[in-house]
């Protein structure tokens, strides 16, 4: 909910993409299918918290994204 409501405010006056115009139900279904395929599989996603700060919010995504980064130029 929180997710989709910053991306309503986002594109506010703007167009929204037809992800944004899809109700709850859609998004909540996609959510049940991402949290699936990541417990199944936790070395190939993160969950992230959207309830975080954006601040601490980018400071998780990039403790989790730079050893990856690293990783690659290794």
């Amino acid at each position: 909910e929180l997710g989709l409501a910053r991306a309503r405010k986002r594109e506010a006056g703007g167009s929204q993409d037809r992800f944004e115009r899809e109700d709850l139900e859609f998004h909540e279904a996609v959510r049940q299918g991402y949290l699936s395929l990541a417990g199944k599989e936790p070395e190939r996603f993160t969950v992230l918290d959207g309830t975080l700060g954006m601040d601490e919010l980018e400071s998780v995504v990039r403790r989790r994204v730079e050893p990856l980064i690293a990783g690659l130029e290794a």
